[in-house]
């Protein structure tokens, strides 16, 4: 898979793709495409990266937590305590 390095426009091939949309990874490791030679494996931070089309990555996948606050303004239900009423058994449509 093909990156680009926001600061030079540097394109860049990553090693192991599944690592840049695992949020728990803070870095990628993968080769700079520059020169007629494959250069040395190194190691970029995902803020570093942005996509060919030059849109950044999607926070979800730089961010465990980008959730969140949304998941502490939900306000939860406590859960049923009785079933409720009818046919114990559900036999289809």
């Amino acid at each position: 898979m093909l990156m680009m390095l926001k600061e030079s426009g540097d394109l860049i091939e990553l090693k192991h793709p599944e690592t840049l949309w695992d949020p728990y990874e803070q870095g990628v490791e993968g080769w700079r495409l520059s020169g007629e030679e494959q250069q040395d494996l190194e190691t970029y931070s995902k803020g570093e990266l942005i996509f060919l089309s030059k849109e950044s990555l999607p926070k979800c996948w730089c961010d465990v937590h980008y959730r969140d606050s949304e998941w502490q303004r939900y306000n939860f239900e406590p859960a049923m305590t009785t079933l409720p009423e009818g046919p114990t058994s559900y036999y289809g449509a």
